[in-house]
């Protein structure tokens, strides 16, 4: 996917910023609210952001949790969701 109007440095600015705030609330989320299924959404698209970033590793591990917390609450979408990350993760 191309970003017109950005360079590639102003891009992975952004993503980096998301990442960081999207990782705060996830943190405010599960100890504020507790939960999980909310936590297993966030961990989804944190996962997302890691793809993005071209780390893998971190992706998979993310999106590895989002999947055991989507299993354990018998949430079909985002476990759907986790798995559609996960095979383009290893396919694209």
């Amino acid at each position: 996917m191309r970003c017109y109007g950005r360079s590639g440095t102003e891009k992975g600015s952004t993503l980096l910023t998301s990442l960081v705030r999207l990782a705060s609330g996830l943190k405010t989320t599960h100890m504020t609210l507790g939960n999980l299924q909310l936590v297993s959404q966030y961990l989804t698209i944190l996962g997302n952001l890691a793809l993005a970033l071209h780390d893998t590793c971190q992706a998979r591990e993310i999106l590895r949790s989002s999947l055991t917390l989507a299993k354990k609450l018998y949430d079909i979408p985002t476990h759907i969701w986790v798995l559609s990350n996960l095979t383009c993760m290893y396919f694209f």
